[in-house]
């Protein structure tokens, strides 16, 4: 979808962005035969309040992926993989280096900022294909270092996420080899 096309699937309530209704065949429906009748065709809202950097940080990796991957039909068939991959992780008794796991508000910010902090969330699903290593930092905490090979923006490189002893992740970064 278009930046344009998602733009339009906005309503603003309130002075408050928020997403039109439209995973709700009735509601989609309903909005379609409201603005026939002269009403708004955004009567029906889900209320879940539109975030900028999401939507863009979905769009960059839709377009990321879109070499790669087609349709949503390849997210499905890579979701129910990445379940079974979890599950089989889970039955052989290793655990997804992300369990349990949640970014720190460092990592959101940078995230946010278009460089290679922010490369697509579907790397997580390839794991399998990286290594994890112990790192001692500076401050004598031993923590588990993920990284996965893979390209980014054109360039060779790493993937890398750092988790702390407690579970949060506190580096997220695209290291370029070449």
């Amino acid at each position: 979808m278009s930046e344009k096309k998602s733009l339009s699937q906005l309503v603003t309530i309130d002075g408050k962005k928020y997403h039109k209704n439209t995973t709700n065949l009735k509601s989609v429906v309903f909005n379609e035969i409201n603005s026939w009748f002269g009403g708004d065709d955004d009567y029906n809202v889900e209320h879940k309040e539109y975030n900028s950097a999401d939507d863009r940080f979905i769009h960059e990796a839709v377009s990321t992926a879109e070499g790669a991957l087609v349709g949503g039909a390849v997210f499905k068939v890579l979701g129910k993989g990445f379940g079974v991959l979890s599950s089989s992780m889970a039955k052989n008794g290793s655990k997804s280096f992300f369990a349990g796991t949640k970014y720190t508000d460092k990592v959101f910010g940078q995230m946010k900022l278009g460089d290679n902090h922010a490369f697509p969330e579907a790397v997580k699903a390839f794991e399998s294909s990286g290594a994890v290593s112990k790192v001692v930092g500076g401050d004598g905490v031993s923590r588990q270092l993920l990284r996965i090979p893979g390209q980014y923006n054109g360039r060779s490189g790493y993937f890398e996420f750092m988790k702390e002893p407690n579970g949060l992740i506190n580096h997220r970064f695209f290291k370029i080899t070449q």
